[in-house]
Formats: C-alpha cells, sequence, structure tokens
C-alpha cells in the first residue's frame, strides 16, 4: 500500500487539463500539474551462500567475488506539492491505477524524474515502456507507459545540475538535504524508516517541483518544456530566427546529401585541445600563469567565417589553388607521408586518423608516423602544415563559401553574453541570470548537435542486450534528411558549422601555441592555457585584435561596442574573446590530459583528473604524492569530505536483469529482477 504524508487525496487534487500546443499537437491533451517520482535504493551484494551483506571498506574482495544486488525500499511520487510514499515498487502501479480513475489514460501525466537512468533499472521491475527516447545507451531522455498514459521524463537532462545546485543556482524555496542519509546501512522495504529519512527522500521531489515550476512558466504549459539542456537554448533561437526564412533554407541546403558525405563530415569533427606538454610531463612546476579565453565558443560564433553554400568537389590538381582563395572554406581528405612534428606540443591526435603506419605518439598524440589519412577542415589543414613536415597527396577536396553566422543569431549570442555578465550575483535576478548563463553555455552544444544519428533501442523482453544501437544506415538517413528539409525555415544552423566552431576555437589555442608559447606552455584544456617562465606579449597583442574585431563587429550589427565588454555588479568590464589572467599556480603537476594538480599561494590545492571527484585532492599531502600508478582506495576516497555530506568515492554501475530470488537479514524475500548496484572502487593514476 502507498501512503499520504503530505497534501490531499487523489480524490480531491484538482488536475488541469490542457492542450499540448496550438501546432502539430494541438489534438493532444495534457495534464499540467507537476508530477515527480524518486527512489532510495540500498546497494548490497549475496554470497554464495545466499548471504546478504553491504560493502565492506576493509575488505573490498569479498564484494567483487560476490554477486552485486539492489533493492528500492522507498519511493516517493508527487503531484504538485502532494507528497505520496511507498515501500514496494509493485504498490506505485496501485496508485497509477488509482490515478486512471481521475484522470483519463489518453490524458498524458508527464512526471519528471532526476537522474531517470538509475530509476528506469527499478521501474522496469513493474512498469511497461512502450516508447523509450535515448541519444546513448542506458540514458533515456523520455520512457512512455500507454496503459497508465505516463511519460516519465528525465530532469538531470533538462538543466545538467544536481538537485543541490539545481535549488541554489535558482535560490529555490527549497533545498536538497546533504549528507543526512547514510547509504551505508542496509535497508530493504521492511526496515522501519524514521521521519528524518522520510523528510530527506521527500526533499528531492520538493526540489523537482519548484524547478519544474519555474520552467512551465517560462514555457506555457509541462508539454512545451524541452527535453534536454541543450533544447532551450534551440527553441529560443528558433524563436529569434522565425523570420530569417531564406537564411534558414540556405542553411538547410548545407546539409548532406547522402551518409557518406555525412559520415566525411563527421570524420572531420574535433573536439577541443587537452594536452600536457611532454616537457613539463610528471614534473613539479613552480610560478605557472593561467589564462583562459572569455566564453571562447560564443566568440568564435560571432567573429569567425562558416560554410554558407553546399560544399563542391575540387578539379584534381586544383587544391592548393582554390586553399589560396580566401572566400572559401573546405574539407579536405588527404594522406601524408614522412609526417614529423616540429613542436614540442603535438597537434593531431591518433584516434582522429582514418589509417596510420609506424606512429610515435605522445599520450594519444601524434609526433611522427611513416604514414596516414585524414579528413580535416580548412582551418585545421593549415594548423597540420604549420606543426608538421610531411608529404602530402590530396585525396579528395570539396569548398564551400565562407561567410558570418546570420546577424541576428549573432546579435542574439551578444544579448546572452550581456544577461549573463551584468545579472550575475544581482539579488532577485537569480531566475533569469541562470537562464542566461545556461543559454550562452548551451551554444556550442547546440552548435554540434548531430542532425544524423543513430537510433538507440530499448527492448526489455530482450535480456541479453536491453539496449542496443541500430546503425544509421542510407534508409534511416534519407528519412532524416527529408524531415530535416520539411522544416527547413527552422534550420538556423547546420551540423558542419559546428564542426567549424571548434575548428576556429582551437585555432585560437595554437595560434598562441606556434607564436612563442610551444616551450613554455605547461599544460592546454579547450580554452585555457598554463605557461611558466614567458615574458613575450603574445596575450596583450591578441587581446588588441579581439577589442578591435568588437568595433567591427558592432558596426556590424547595428549594436553598442559595450555590448561587447559589458560591466559586471561591481563595474568590471567583461570583454568577451579576450585572454582573462587567472590566479597563477604557485606548483603546477600533470600526468597527461584531463590529469593534473595545482597549489596556489592561499596553500589551496586544486585537482583536476577524469573518472573521480576533485575532493579526491585531500589524499595528496604534497603535489609530487600526485603521480602515475598511484593507487587511491576506496576507503581513501570515501574519507576526502568536504563537510557537507559530499565525498570523493568513486561508484562503479553493475547493471542486472536477472537477479536470482534473494531473502535479506531482516527476512524480506526481493523477487524483483532489475536493478543497478553501485559499487565503491579504487582509482589508479
Amino acid at each position: 500500500m502507498y501512503k499520504l504524508v503530505r497534501g490531499k487525496p487523489l480524490s480531491e487534487i484538482e488536475f488541469n487539463i490542457v492542450r499540448a500546443t496550438k501546432g502539430k499537437y494541438r489534438n493532444k491533451l495534457v495534464c499540467d500539474n507537476i508530477f515527480t517520482f524518486d527512489t532510495e535504493t540500498t546497494s548490497d551484494y549475496v554470497d554464495e551462500s545466499g548471504n546478504v551483506f553491504m560493502f565492506d571498506y576493509d575488505n573490498p574482495e569479498k564484494a567483487h567475488d560476490s554477486l552485486k544486488h539492489s533493492v528500492c525500499y522507498l519511493w516517493q511520487f508527487g503531484i504538485d506539492d502532494t507528497r505520496y510514499i511507498g515501500r514496494e515498487l509493485s504498490d506505485f502501479t496501485d496508485l497509477l491505477f488509482e490515478l486512471n480513475q481521475y484522470i483519463n489514460h489518453h490524458v498524458i501525466k508527464i512526471c519528471f524524474i532526476h537522474n531517470f537512468a538509475f530509476d528506469i533499472c527499478f521501474l522496469q521491475n513493474v512498469l511497461q515502456f512502450d516508447s523509450v527516447f535515448a541519444r546513448t545507451p542506458r540514458h533515456p531522455m523520455t520512457a512512455t507507459n500507454n496503459y497508465f498514459g505516463i511519460e516519465f521524463r528525465c530532469s538531470y537532462v533538462l538543466t545538467t545540475l544536481r538537485l543541490e545546485t539545481w535549488a541554489t543556482s535558482l535560490n529555490l524555496p527549497v533545498r536538497k538535504r546533504v549528507g543526512l542519509l547514510d547509504y551505508k546501512q542496509l535497508r530493504t522495504p521492511l526496515t522501519p524508516l524514521t521521519q528524518d529519512e522520510i523528510d530527506y527522500s521527500i526533499a528531492d521531489l520538493d526540489v523537482i517541483y519548484e524547478g519544474i515550476k519555474v520552467y512551465r512558466k517560462q514555457y506555457g504549459n509541462i508539454w512545451q518544456i524541452p527535453l534536454t539542456h541543450t533544447g532551450k537554448m534551440r527553441r529560443a533561437c528558433e524563436k529569434e530566427m522565425e523570420n530569417e526564412k531564406y537564411y534558414c533554407k540556405q542553411v538547410t541546403a548545407l546539409a548532406p546529401q547522402t551518409l557518406k558525405e555525412y559520415v566525411r563530415q563527421a570524420h572531420a569533427f574535433i573536439g577541443g585541445t587537452v594536452l600536457c606538454n611532454w616537457l613539463y610531463k610528471r614534473r613539479t612546476i613552480h610560478n605557472v600563469e593561467c589564462y583562459d579565453i572569455a566564453s571562447s565558443y560564443p566568440w568564435v560564433c560571432l567573429n569567425c567565417l562558416y560554410p554558407q553554400t553546399r560544399f563542391l568537389r575540387v578539379p584534381k590538381g586544383k587544391e592548393r589553388e582554390y586553399m589560396a582563395k580566401k572566400e572559401y572554406l573546405y574539407l579536405v581528405h588527404f594522406k601524408a607521408r614522412n609526417v614529423e612534428s616540429n613542436y614540442n606540443c603535438h597537434f593531431l591526435s591518433k584516434s582522429k586518423c582514418l589509417s596510420i603506419k609506424n606512429a610515435l605518439c605522445d599520450n594519444g598524440r601524434l609526433v611522427s608516423c611513416d604514414e596516414l589519412e585524414i579528413i580535416l577542415t580548412s582551418v585545421d589543414f593549415e594548423i597540420f602544415e604549420r606543426c608538421y613536415s610531411s608529404d602530402i597527396e590530396f585525396v579528395d577536396m570539396k569548398v564551400s563559401r565562407g561567410g558570418y553566422l546570420n546577424n541576428t543569431l549573432r546579435r542574439f549570442i551578444v544579448s546572452l553574453y550581456k544577461g549573463k555578465t551584468t545579472l550575475k550575483g544581482v539579488e532577485g535576478s537569480e531566475e533569469i541570470y541562470q537562464s542566461y548563463k545556461s543559454s550562452i553555455n548551451s551554444v556550442y552544444g547546440d552548435m554540434v548537435t548531430r542532425t544524423f544519428s543513430d537510433s538507440i533501442v530499448y527492448d526489455y523482453s530482450d535480456k541479453e542486450n536491453i539496449w542496443h544501437t541500430e546503425k544509421l544506415d542510407d534508409k534511416t538517413f534519407s528519412k532524416k534528411l527529408k524531415d530535416l528539409q520539411k522544416r527547413q525555415y527552422k534550420n538556423y544552423k547546420a551540423f558542419i558549422q559546428g564542426v567549424f566552431v571548434t575548428a576556429h576555437a582551437r585555432a585560437r589555442i595554437w595560434g598562441a601555441i606556434l607564436d612563442g608559447l610551444d616551450e613554455h606552455l605547461v599544460y592546454t584544456d579547450t580554452d585555457s592555457l598554463k605557461v611558466v617562465g614567458y615574458t613575450g606579449d603574445f596575450f596583450e597583442r591578441d587581446n588588441k585584435v579581439v577589442l578591435t574585431r568588437h568595433i567591427e563587429i558592432a558596426r556590424d550589427l547595428g549594436i553598442p561596442v559595450e555590448d561587447l565588454a559589458p560591466l559586471d555588479i561591481k563595474g568590471k568590464l567583461h570583454p568577451i574573446g579576450i585572454w582573462e589572467q587567472e590566479a597563477t599556480c604557485k606548483s603546477f603537476r600533470s600526468l597527461g590530459c584531463k590529469q593534473y594538480i595545482a597549489e596556489y599561494e592561499d596553500g589551496s590545492k586544486h585537482l583536476t583528473c577524469a573518472g573521480v571527484s576533485k575532493l579526491a585532492v585531500q589524499c595528496f599531502k604534497t603535489i609530487d604524492d600526485f603521480d602515475i600508478d598511484r593507487k587511491l582506495t576506496e576507503k581513501e576516497l570515501l574519507a576526502c569530505s568536504d563537510g557537507k555530506g559530499h565525498t570523493a568515492e568513486k561508484l562503479t554501475p553493475y547493471y542486472n536483469v536477472e537477479y536470482p530470488e534473494v531473502v535479506y537479514p531482516d527476512g524480506y524475500v526481493c523477487k524483483y529482477k532489475s536493478g543497478v548496484c553501485l559499487m565503491p572502487t579504487t582509482f589508479n593514476l
């Protein structure tokens, strides 16, 4: 049985039924109340004798050798500010069945779950999902059960924020309770719960409810809320660009016409530059200066040229001639032989090569090889030719006329940057500031969203392969292309333009490296540089170029130049695109990409290490302790705490849909087949 813990019984709740939208889904009816759901679970282990135990940090091998198991001991469901709880998952279906007596199952009820990827592992024990939408396996954005007329949506995908951060960033009237529940305690649906434990659990629903209220107010009703964080930016851009139909039609023509051409464009996509100069790897360096580009991706959207016309093939032998024509951008497919790096910092990632022979690499980046084959943008090809000496043979080259992004779109990006800067820290403006901040941070994600992608299929009946990927084929590509063309007046950007966004941002970093910083660069990551012993004037010179471009861009867009360098609440200027110097590192040590530790003048230390929490910095007494082959145990990571309930504990998920029947020490018999056990694990540098 479920239990009402706050608010009204189902029979007394007023349900607000609305039409989903005025457009395509105008005949779809949606309940505009806010439904929320969450689970509390225990990760446990079962030995060969059937004994259930919790993870022992002094004897982790025992858990490694046992069945990784989990059980949901409490669920919470909310309708607006009313809260229900239940101990058995089957009780939740009873509640949904009763709910259908008050809302017809043809009326869609949208229920938000924070980190739905976790909760679906338990819900699939009692609910059949008729349709699931996901971009990657095991990470659903939505899942629908037609019998109960309920659609689950992931609020984490929408916000990309932890519940705690979501509540504080929007200054919501509620807060997530942190550190008040001991997850190391074995609990089952028979375990008595204190009122504090129940209050802790339903507080999560309070945060989701208050947060979704903000979105509902912004978008009109529940149905209209975008599915993803990037989708919010896309929706806003579509609205801004609704009168730019000619430009959108022109952008639609940029879409690849064949799957082969799309694959070619995807091969040319390279992410941000992340590297540690081999000269300084595993060395403790002192007095390291740090520089960041202010809003790097939005800046290159304003400042740089992008493909504007369909790519056309260049006649064989004419490649260099077209490369010299500044009006063209291009994608070039080529082979290079006898490749040798000219610098200490190495530009090309081996993984981006279509083929490569006898490669010598530095942390995955190419130092030399006998031969390689690759597809690059014009921006990256120019960097390649400066960074390497080689003998080049062109295989194929296609060109497009370059031009700036649409002025309306560029003005919108400027307005987002200005809003984020001027409203930061302004009391009472937290909601609109967060909207500006999330939108400006989504510019890059929106530009590089893949229009054509593989399909993620969910089939719970296939126990061996519940989640699998169906590769994009010619038939599916053609269908998606036709869908894209049908909405041509909404297509304000093309994937290939996003490919050039990353290329232009990367060129900014490499422009610095190749202008005297090669031997001084210690580490770089996407939009930042950490340098030592540099006395040149590159940053001053480059900033002057940026500020000159501010004047030209403002003139082109018909806006005040001050909009590109807004004042914050303290009266400080923040020009977009300039190099800003951050606090100098007293000591700095890197082991490679995404692995470094820094100590500052005030004695504080900062850790960036892919795969482990920043709190793990407490494991290192000195900078020199941070070294390759250092193993951080489960117990060490657990001990790293911020005093607010967060630790550096690293958890590995173990998914299972064929759990055996498990009998717990309190007599509870768990017959659920599906779950996910979050098991503490070590971390090796």
